[in-house]
Protein backbone atom coordinates (compact mmCIF):
# COMPACT_ATOMS: atom_id res chain seq x y z
CA UNK A 1 0.00 0.00 0.00
CA UNK A 2 1.57 3.74 -1.47
CA UNK A 3 0.20 6.78 0.72
CA UNK A 4 -0.23 10.18 -1.18
CA UNK A 5 0.74 12.98 0.92
CA UNK A 6 -1.98 14.51 -1.50
CA UNK A 7 -4.65 12.66 0.09
CA UNK A 8 -3.56 13.17 3.70
CA UNK A 9 -3.04 16.91 3.26
CA UNK A 10 -7.18 16.80 1.91
CA UNK A 11 -8.11 15.38 4.68
CA UNK A 12 -6.35 17.05 7.58
CA UNK A 13 -7.77 20.40 5.68
CA UNK A 14 -11.43 18.91 5.79
CA UNK A 15 -10.69 18.09 10.05
CA UNK A 16 -9.32 21.65 10.44
CA UNK A 17 -12.82 23.39 8.69
CA UNK A 18 -14.83 21.10 10.46
CA UNK A 19 -15.91 21.98 14.08
CA UNK A 20 -16.76 17.89 14.40
CA UNK A 21 -14.72 15.89 12.65
CA UNK A 22 -16.72 12.30 11.63
CA UNK A 23 -15.25 9.18 14.18
CA UNK A 24 -14.30 7.48 11.37
CA UNK A 25 -11.94 10.40 9.31
CA UNK A 26 -10.10 10.29 12.60
CA UNK A 27 -9.57 6.22 13.23
CA UNK A 28 -8.25 6.66 9.88
CA UNK A 29 -5.84 9.13 10.52
CA UNK A 30 -5.09 6.93 13.02
CA UNK A 31 -4.75 3.89 10.84
CA UNK A 32 -2.42 5.82 9.07
CA UNK A 33 -0.33 7.83 11.10
CA UNK A 34 0.52 4.53 13.05
CA UNK A 35 1.36 2.81 9.49
CA UNK A 36 3.88 5.54 8.98
CA UNK A 37 5.62 5.11 12.25
CA UNK A 38 5.98 1.39 11.57
CA UNK A 39 7.80 2.02 8.30
CA UNK A 40 10.08 4.24 9.69
CA UNK A 41 10.62 2.17 12.66
CA UNK A 42 11.08 -0.91 10.77
CA UNK A 43 13.73 1.09 8.15
CA UNK A 44 16.02 1.96 10.58
CA UNK A 45 15.88 -1.83 11.93
CA UNK A 46 16.65 -3.97 9.09
CA UNK A 47 20.18 -2.71 8.73
CA UNK A 48 20.81 -3.88 12.36
CA UNK A 49 19.14 -7.15 11.42
CA UNK A 50 20.88 -7.61 8.70
CA UNK A 51 24.32 -7.26 10.73
CA UNK A 52 22.98 -9.64 13.30
CA UNK A 53 21.85 -12.42 11.48
CA UNK A 54 25.13 -12.52 9.43
CA UNK A 55 27.61 -12.44 12.61
CA UNK A 56 25.06 -14.93 14.53
CA UNK A 57 25.39 -17.19 11.12
CA UNK A 58 29.35 -16.65 11.17
CA UNK A 59 29.48 -17.90 15.14
CA UNK A 60 27.47 -21.07 14.24
CA UNK A 61 29.58 -21.80 11.24
CA UNK A 62 32.57 -21.52 13.81
CA UNK A 63 31.12 -23.53 16.25
CA UNK A 64 30.11 -26.37 13.90
CA UNK A 65 33.76 -26.51 12.93
CA UNK A 66 34.86 -26.47 16.19
CA UNK A 67 32.10 -29.22 17.20
CA UNK A 68 33.43 -31.18 14.10
CA UNK A 69 36.90 -31.30 15.48
CA UNK A 70 36.01 -31.84 19.37
CA UNK A 71 36.98 -35.66 19.86
CA UNK A 72 33.91 -38.09 21.18
CA UNK A 73 34.56 -39.05 24.95
CA UNK A 74 35.88 -42.84 25.36
CA UNK A 75 36.43 -44.41 28.37
CA UNK A 76 39.85 -45.19 29.49
CA UNK A 77 39.60 -49.33 29.08
CA UNK A 78 37.43 -51.90 28.38
CA UNK A 79 34.57 -51.01 30.66
CA UNK A 80 32.63 -53.75 30.42
CA UNK A 81 35.63 -56.01 31.49
CA UNK A 82 36.12 -53.55 34.18
CA UNK A 83 32.55 -53.94 35.85
CA UNK A 84 32.49 -57.83 35.29
CA UNK A 85 36.01 -57.82 37.41
CA UNK A 86 34.31 -56.09 40.26
CA UNK A 87 31.36 -58.50 39.92
CA UNK A 88 33.64 -61.41 40.11
CA UNK A 89 35.57 -60.03 43.04
CA UNK A 90 32.19 -59.16 44.71
CA UNK A 91 31.11 -62.45 44.66
CA UNK A 92 34.21 -63.82 45.60
CA UNK A 93 34.49 -61.69 48.63
CA UNK A 94 31.31 -61.51 50.24
CA UNK A 95 29.57 -64.67 48.68
CA UNK A 96 27.08 -63.49 46.03
CA UNK A 97 26.43 -62.92 42.58
CA UNK A 98 25.76 -59.04 41.03
CA UNK A 99 23.26 -60.18 38.19
CA UNK A 100 22.11 -57.65 35.54
CA UNK A 101 18.67 -57.55 34.91
CA UNK A 102 16.67 -54.80 34.03
CA UNK A 103 19.47 -52.05 35.02
CA UNK A 104 22.97 -52.95 34.62
CA UNK A 105 25.52 -52.47 37.46
CA UNK A 106 27.62 -49.51 37.31
CA UNK A 107 30.95 -49.29 38.22
CA UNK A 108 30.12 -46.85 41.28
CA UNK A 109 27.08 -48.94 42.53
CA UNK A 110 29.20 -52.18 42.74
CA UNK A 111 31.92 -49.72 45.09
CA UNK A 112 29.32 -48.11 46.88
CA UNK A 113 27.79 -51.90 47.87
CA UNK A 114 31.30 -53.45 48.51
CA UNK A 115 32.13 -50.65 51.41
CA UNK A 116 28.59 -51.44 52.76
CA UNK A 117 29.07 -55.05 52.93
CA UNK A 118 32.85 -54.80 54.08
CA UNK A 119 31.07 -54.10 57.39
CA UNK A 120 28.51 -57.01 57.68
CA UNK A 121 29.78 -59.71 60.13
CA UNK A 122 31.18 -62.71 58.31
CA UNK A 123 27.39 -64.72 59.71
CA UNK A 124 25.81 -62.74 57.19
CA UNK A 125 28.07 -63.44 54.11
CA UNK A 126 28.57 -66.35 52.08
CA UNK A 127 24.82 -68.01 53.35
CA UNK A 128 24.17 -70.67 50.77
CA UNK A 129 21.21 -70.60 48.41
CA UNK A 130 21.02 -66.79 47.56
CA UNK A 131 21.13 -66.97 43.57
CA UNK A 132 22.20 -63.68 44.18
CA UNK A 133 21.28 -59.30 43.74
CA UNK A 134 19.02 -57.71 41.17
CA UNK A 135 19.36 -54.32 39.51
CA UNK A 136 15.85 -52.62 38.77
CA UNK A 137 14.41 -49.55 38.72
CA UNK A 138 11.94 -49.87 40.94
CA UNK A 139 10.05 -52.30 42.74
CA UNK A 140 7.53 -54.79 40.73
CA UNK A 141 6.50 -56.84 42.82
CA UNK A 142 3.92 -54.24 45.30
CA UNK A 143 0.23 -54.13 45.50
CA UNK A 144 -1.45 -52.17 43.31
CA UNK A 145 -2.11 -48.12 44.04
CA UNK A 146 1.24 -48.96 46.53
CA UNK A 147 3.89 -46.03 45.77
CA UNK A 148 7.12 -47.48 44.81
CA UNK A 149 9.37 -44.22 43.76
CA UNK A 150 10.83 -44.00 47.37
CA UNK A 151 11.64 -47.78 47.87
CA UNK A 152 15.54 -48.20 47.81
CA UNK A 153 15.80 -52.01 48.22
CA UNK A 154 13.25 -55.23 48.98
CA UNK A 155 14.24 -58.64 50.33
CA UNK A 156 12.38 -61.62 48.91
CA UNK A 157 10.46 -64.74 49.71
CA UNK A 158 7.99 -63.17 51.53
CA UNK A 159 5.64 -65.34 53.74
CA UNK A 160 2.48 -65.86 55.76
CA UNK A 161 1.90 -67.10 59.71
CA UNK A 162 -0.59 -69.66 60.36
CA UNK A 163 -1.78 -71.58 63.11
CA UNK A 164 -1.86 -75.08 62.41
CA UNK A 165 -4.51 -76.62 64.58
CA UNK A 166 -3.87 -80.13 63.52
CA UNK A 167 -0.22 -79.87 65.06
CA UNK A 168 -1.05 -76.59 67.42
CA UNK A 169 1.58 -74.95 65.54
CA UNK A 170 2.54 -71.59 64.94
CA UNK A 171 4.27 -72.08 61.31
CA UNK A 172 5.67 -69.37 58.67
CA UNK A 173 5.40 -70.18 55.44
CA UNK A 174 7.18 -69.09 52.84
CA UNK A 175 6.35 -67.52 49.56
CA UNK A 176 8.08 -70.07 46.51
CA UNK A 177 10.39 -67.71 44.79
CA UNK A 178 13.93 -67.57 44.84
CA UNK A 179 15.59 -65.56 47.89
CA UNK A 180 16.51 -62.85 46.37
CA UNK A 181 17.60 -59.11 47.40
CA UNK A 182 16.45 -55.98 44.60
CA UNK A 183 18.01 -53.10 44.91
CA UNK A 184 16.25 -50.00 42.95
CA UNK A 185 17.55 -46.69 41.36
CA UNK A 186 16.93 -44.69 44.33
CA UNK A 187 18.99 -46.17 46.73
CA UNK A 188 22.66 -45.07 44.81
CA UNK A 189 21.16 -41.67 45.16
CA UNK A 190 21.58 -41.49 49.19
CA UNK A 191 24.26 -40.74 51.16
CA UNK A 192 26.96 -42.97 51.91
CA UNK A 193 25.94 -43.62 55.43
CA UNK A 194 21.77 -43.94 54.84
CA UNK A 195 23.10 -46.31 51.91
CA UNK A 196 24.77 -48.44 54.21
CA UNK A 197 22.27 -48.78 56.61
CA UNK A 198 19.66 -49.72 54.08
CA UNK A 199 21.73 -52.61 53.01
CA UNK A 200 22.62 -53.99 56.36
CA UNK A 201 18.86 -53.54 56.62
CA UNK A 202 18.17 -55.88 53.85
CA UNK A 203 20.66 -58.37 54.94
CA UNK A 204 19.42 -58.99 58.49
CA UNK A 205 15.94 -60.01 56.82
CA UNK A 206 18.14 -62.38 54.97
CA UNK A 207 20.42 -63.49 57.66
CA UNK A 208 17.00 -63.95 59.62
CA UNK A 209 15.08 -66.11 56.97
CA UNK A 210 18.20 -68.64 56.44
CA UNK A 211 17.93 -68.86 60.47
CA UNK A 212 14.57 -69.82 60.58
CA UNK A 213 12.85 -66.84 61.73
CA UNK A 214 15.18 -66.43 64.76
CA UNK A 215 12.19 -63.17 64.75
CA UNK A 216 9.49 -65.37 65.97
CA UNK A 217 11.45 -67.29 68.14
CA UNK A 218 9.76 -66.79 72.04
CA UNK A 219 12.83 -65.66 72.91
CA UNK A 220 13.07 -62.50 70.42
CA UNK A 221 9.07 -61.91 71.12
CA UNK A 222 9.85 -61.51 74.39
CA UNK A 223 12.73 -58.80 74.04
CA UNK A 224 11.22 -57.54 71.43
CA UNK A 225 7.38 -56.61 73.23
CA UNK A 226 5.90 -58.62 70.83
CA UNK A 227 2.70 -61.25 71.09
CA UNK A 228 0.70 -63.35 68.80
CA UNK A 229 -2.79 -62.32 68.16
CA UNK A 230 -4.93 -65.06 66.37
CA UNK A 231 -7.49 -63.65 63.23
CA UNK A 232 -9.65 -66.92 62.63
CA UNK A 233 -11.91 -66.70 59.74
CA UNK A 234 -15.93 -65.12 60.57
CA UNK A 235 -16.92 -68.27 58.94
CA UNK A 236 -14.51 -70.74 60.28
CA UNK A 237 -15.49 -73.84 62.05
CA UNK A 238 -13.78 -75.41 64.83
CA UNK A 239 -10.28 -77.12 64.11
CA UNK A 240 -9.92 -75.20 61.20
CA UNK A 241 -6.51 -73.28 60.48
CA UNK A 242 -6.36 -69.78 60.28
CA UNK A 243 -3.87 -66.82 60.41
CA UNK A 244 -2.05 -64.94 62.71
CA UNK A 245 0.03 -61.76 63.39
CA UNK A 246 2.53 -60.34 65.65
CA UNK A 247 1.56 -56.80 67.32
CA UNK A 248 3.13 -54.34 68.96
CA UNK A 249 2.65 -53.21 72.75
CA UNK A 250 1.60 -49.60 72.91
CA UNK A 251 2.53 -49.29 76.33
CA UNK A 252 6.26 -50.34 75.43
CA UNK A 253 8.45 -47.71 74.12
CA UNK A 254 11.65 -49.31 74.25
CA UNK A 255 11.19 -50.32 70.42
CA UNK A 256 14.48 -50.72 67.67
CA UNK A 257 16.01 -47.53 67.06
CA UNK A 258 15.25 -46.49 63.11
CA UNK A 259 17.73 -44.04 61.06
CA UNK A 260 17.10 -40.60 59.77
CA UNK A 261 15.22 -42.35 56.64
CA UNK A 262 12.65 -44.20 58.44
CA UNK A 263 9.63 -43.15 60.55
CA UNK A 264 9.96 -43.32 64.36
CA UNK A 265 7.46 -45.95 64.28
CA UNK A 266 8.65 -48.53 61.92
CA UNK A 267 9.96 -51.10 64.52
CA UNK A 268 6.42 -51.66 65.47
CA UNK A 269 5.16 -52.68 62.47
CA UNK A 270 6.24 -56.92 63.22
CA UNK A 271 8.98 -58.24 64.72
CA UNK A 272 11.04 -58.77 61.78
CA UNK A 273 11.53 -54.96 61.08
CA UNK A 274 12.54 -54.82 64.43
CA UNK A 275 14.96 -57.80 64.00
CA UNK A 276 16.54 -55.73 61.21
CA UNK A 277 16.69 -52.17 62.67
CA UNK A 278 18.39 -53.71 65.52
CA UNK A 279 21.07 -55.37 63.24
CA UNK A 280 21.61 -52.21 61.93
CA UNK A 281 21.41 -50.15 65.32
CA UNK A 282 23.95 -52.76 66.40
CA UNK A 283 26.38 -51.71 63.34
CA UNK A 284 25.99 -48.22 63.78
CA UNK A 285 24.49 -46.74 66.47
CA UNK A 286 27.12 -46.47 69.55
CA UNK A 287 24.63 -46.64 72.52
CA UNK A 288 22.81 -49.21 71.59
CA UNK A 289 24.16 -51.40 73.87
CA UNK A 290 22.93 -49.04 76.67
CA UNK A 291 19.45 -48.30 75.63
CA UNK A 292 18.82 -51.46 74.58
CA UNK A 293 20.78 -54.23 76.57
CA UNK A 294 18.46 -57.68 75.89
CA UNK A 295 18.79 -57.13 72.17
CA UNK A 296 22.50 -56.40 72.23
CA UNK A 297 23.17 -59.75 73.70
CA UNK A 298 21.12 -61.38 71.38
CA UNK A 299 22.40 -60.24 68.63
CA UNK A 300 25.97 -60.61 70.13
CA UNK A 301 25.57 -64.22 71.10
CA UNK A 302 23.23 -65.62 68.30
CA UNK A 303 23.31 -63.33 65.31
CA UNK A 304 27.09 -61.74 64.66
CA UNK A 305 29.32 -64.23 66.39
CA UNK A 306 30.51 -62.06 69.32
CA UNK A 307 31.67 -59.22 67.14
CA UNK A 308 31.29 -55.81 68.55
CA UNK A 309 31.65 -52.71 66.98
CA UNK A 310 32.33 -50.23 69.80
CA UNK A 311 34.45 -50.89 72.55
CA UNK A 312 32.62 -52.00 76.61
CA UNK A 313 33.65 -49.04 79.26
CA UNK A 314 32.23 -50.47 82.13
CA UNK A 315 30.06 -47.39 82.47
CA UNK A 316 25.94 -46.90 82.50
CA UNK A 317 24.05 -45.41 79.91
CA UNK A 318 23.82 -41.62 81.68
CA UNK A 319 27.65 -41.78 82.72
CA UNK A 320 28.68 -42.63 78.76
CA UNK A 321 26.83 -40.10 77.57
CA UNK A 322 27.75 -37.41 80.08
CA UNK A 323 31.37 -38.19 79.51
CA UNK A 324 31.30 -38.38 75.77
CA UNK A 325 29.40 -34.81 75.65
CA UNK A 326 32.56 -33.29 78.15
CA UNK A 327 34.92 -34.95 75.93
CA UNK A 328 33.42 -33.45 72.53
CA UNK A 329 32.84 -30.05 74.31
CA UNK A 330 36.71 -29.43 75.58
CA UNK A 331 37.73 -30.27 72.43
CA UNK A 332 35.57 -28.25 70.73
CA UNK A 333 34.41 -30.70 68.59
CA UNK A 334 30.69 -29.17 67.75
CA UNK A 335 30.15 -31.79 65.23
CA UNK A 336 30.36 -34.35 67.78
CA UNK A 337 27.90 -32.29 70.06
CA UNK A 338 25.51 -32.98 67.18
CA UNK A 339 26.21 -36.45 66.18
CA UNK A 340 25.86 -37.31 70.22
CA UNK A 341 22.17 -35.46 70.59
CA UNK A 342 21.42 -37.43 67.56
CA UNK A 343 22.35 -40.73 69.03
CA UNK A 344 20.49 -40.16 72.10
CA UNK A 345 17.32 -38.79 70.40
CA UNK A 346 17.24 -42.17 68.36
CA UNK A 347 15.59 -43.58 71.41
CA UNK A 348 12.91 -42.58 73.85
CA UNK A 349 14.87 -42.36 78.00
CA UNK A 350 13.32 -39.86 79.78
CA UNK A 351 15.67 -41.23 82.60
Amino acid sequence: MVLKPLGVAKLMRKWVVSEEPPLENCNSFLLLSTMLSAQRALAQLLPRLVVGLVFSLLGAETLWSEEAKRPFYEYPGDYRQQINQQKDDFKARFGYELLDLEMGWKPNEIEELTLAFSRLPETFLHIPGIKGFYHFSKLRAAPEGMPVDDIPAATFPGFQTVYRNSHLSYDVEVDDQEPRIEFFNVLFYEDREVLQNIVQHEMAHFFDIFQGYLSFSPEWLKISNFSLVHLPALDGRPGDDYLFAAVNNPDVDHYAPVSSRQLPTYSRQNPQEDFANSATAYINYPYFRYSHPKRYLFLKNKVFGGKEYFPETGMNYRDQVVADFEKVLTDRDWDGVIRIAREVGRDYSPE
